[in-house]
């Protein structure tokens, strides 16, 4: 890359740090945001057994997960029917991406007039479900 890059807004929603800050609070204090996974979002049945090598299953009881709490339907106004239709974790990307474009100064449903802009984002989940969000928000 050859060209200056700026880096204007970021967000996150990660196991032990729901925002920026509370993720940076556990960093600096040196804490931890991982544990034995409760069996409502591990099914031990299903997924665990010892000893490495079995597919389709965990060695480790053990992980990080990101809070329970719903998106907040201010800082992400999606309608009755795109909630319906959008896995939560899809709208949790949709919400920390429109809390990047805040941070950043910008209103997240007003689209740049002049220049370049560009998004990262992380996550993890179904892929064509993702390539289906990202061409809804191209149509609207």
């Amino acid at each position: 890359m050859q060209e200056p890059l700026a880096l204007v807004g970021m967000s996150c929603r990660l196991p032990g740090g729901d925002g920026l800050e509370e993720f940076w609070r556990l960093v600096s204090e040196g804490g931890a945001a991982w544990g034995p996974l409760p069996e409502q979002r591990f099914c031990r049945e299903l997924y665990y057994a010892e000893g490495k090598g079995k597919t389709g299953k965990s060695y480790s009881e053990l992980g990080g997960l990101v809070s329970d709490r719903p998106v907040d339907p201010a800082t992400c106004p999606l309608t009755e029917e795109l909630r319906e239709r959008y896995d939560i974790a899809h709208q949790i990307f949709l919400e920390v991406a429109s809390q990047a474009c805040r941070d950043a100064g910008l209103d997240p449903f007003v689209p740049a007039r002049q220049g370049c802009c560009g998004a990262l984002a992380a996550h993890v989940g179904d892929l064509e479900a993702a390539r289906e969000s990202a061409r809804e928000a191209v149509r609207a």
